[in-house]
């Protein structure tokens, strides 16, 4: 049992985040390749945050490795300043409408 869920399902759960087949694949294997690929994710994150917003205060190595960005762990939600928020805003703006396709949602 992993997290209350049996070693079958948690395979499956997670050969579904990678999109791969689980058969022939250890539960090992599959959990490690899909802890590097939140790693890969969070790092594709955190480039893109720094564009924008310029995330300089936050612990880099913590966030990549962990995913959280608040000091103690808890997982707060992330505060931005006016200034911040008109800047995300701004570039949203730009981005939709340089390509209106890009940020539709792609699923559901």
């Amino acid at each position: 049992m992993i997290d209350g869920v049996d070693a079958l399902t948690a395979s499956w759960h997670y050969a579904g985040l990678l999109g791969l087949w689980p058969v022939g694949m250890s539960l090992r294997r599959l959990c490690l390749m899909a802890e590097g690929k939140s790693r890969a994710s969070r790092q594709q994150s955190l480039e893109l945050s720094q564009l924008v917003w310029g995330l300089s205060q936050i612990d880099l190595l913590k966030f990549i490795v962990h995913g959280e960005i608040t000091d103690h762990g808890i997982g707060e939600e992330v505060t931005m300043t006016a200034e911040q928020r008109q800047s995300v805003d701004d570039q949203v703006k730009t981005m939709r409408k340089d390509n209106p396709d890009a940020l539709k949602p792609r699923f559901g």
